[in-house]
């Protein structure tokens, strides 16, 4: 299911289906996150709220966003170097992430191409990936 948030009114209708309580920062803010996908690790991140809606704090920010988290509306991962990426785009997918750039990139893939690469995975590597696991989590890294 895809999930995505074009405008104000499909946010506005996002909280009161979920039965969230509708601020003017969170509607700024969700818009502010959500009008794009993106990547953004979490000093981007603040920066770009700060410098566009100087008025919502960091605790409003991190709030709301583990409220997009729980939701599905964006995806948190962390990459080898320690830092922490949000996500903006919340339909399900992969990610590949160049070493040598720092460049993350959105990977969709069809069910049966996903399958196929999963029974790869667990063939070459020791890992065990539960049927839990959602390979939209999966962070593929090639190495610089």
């Amino acid at each position: 299911m895809e999930k995505t948030i074009k405008n104000k009114d499909d946010l506005r209708v996002f909280f009161e289906k979920n039965g969230v309580s509708l601020t003017r920062q969170r509607l700024d803010l969700g818009y502010l996150l959500l009008k794009e996908k993106r990547h953004l690790n979490t000093s981007e991140l603040i920066e770009m709220v700060n410098s566009s809606l100087p008025y919502v704090s960091r605790a409003t920010i991190f709030n709301t966003i583990n409220l997009f988290l729980r939701y599905g509306l964006m995806q948190k991962f962390d990459i080898q170097s320690g830092a922490t990426i949000y996500d903006t785009n919340g339909t399900p997918h992969h990610h590949l992430y160049e070493e040598s750039t720092g460049e993350i990139h959105d990977v969709f893939l069809e069910k049966e191409m996903e399958e196929k690469i999963r029974a790869q995975v667990k063939k070459a590597l020791p890992l065990h990936l539960s049927s839990k696991t959602d390979m939209g989590r999966v962070l593929i890294t090639l190495p610089v």
